[in-house]
Formats: C-alpha cells, sequence, structure tokens
C-alpha cells in the first residue's frame, strides 16, 4: 500500500485523559478527529494526551481508528488499541 488517500482518523482515549495537542501534516476538524488528504507510508504523527482526571482503574486504554481509500480505490478502516 504505497499511500493512503482522503484519510480521516479519530482518536479516543479512557475517561479522564484527553488530547491536548497534534503534531503532523493535516487538518483537526474537532478534539479527537484529524483529516489528512495524503498520507505517504514514512508519515509520521504525534499526539500530546493531558490527564484531566484522577484515574482510578488499573490501566488507560488508547484507540485509533483511521478510515481510508486506497491509490487503487479500496476502502479500509485500520484501528489500534494500546
Amino acid at each position: 500500500m504505497p499511500i493512503m488517500l482522503e484519510a480521516v482518523m479519530r482518536v479516543r482515549a479512557t475517561r479522564g485523559i484527553r488530547m491536548s495537542s497534534f503534531h503532523g501534516n493535516f487538518f483537526v476538524r474537532s478534539t479527537d478527529l484529524l483529516a489528512m488528504p495524503a498520507v505517504p507510508q514514512d508519515t509520521s504523527y504525534a499526539i500530546e494526551f493531558q490527564i484531566e482526571e484522577t484515574i482510578t482503574s488499573p490501566f488507560v486504554v488508547f484507540q485509533t481508528a483511521i478510515l481510508h481509500t486506497t491509490c487503487y480505490g479500496q476502502y479500509y478502516i485500520l484501528l489500534t488499541s494500546v
């Protein structure tokens, strides 16, 4: 897959954690939604998180979903949970 086109990325986290800033080549549509016209394979993005509330659970979860079109016209959803 050489390039992703018309990509939209949504980032979510455990309650009490919010995304404070995003770094990369994209447009921020809302607090957790990024629009990227083209994404080459060697591109990186950085997201800074901020703890807003006391976290009582023993772990936190981060999830990223990317909806994009390939250069061959196919649609894909990539989901990563950490």
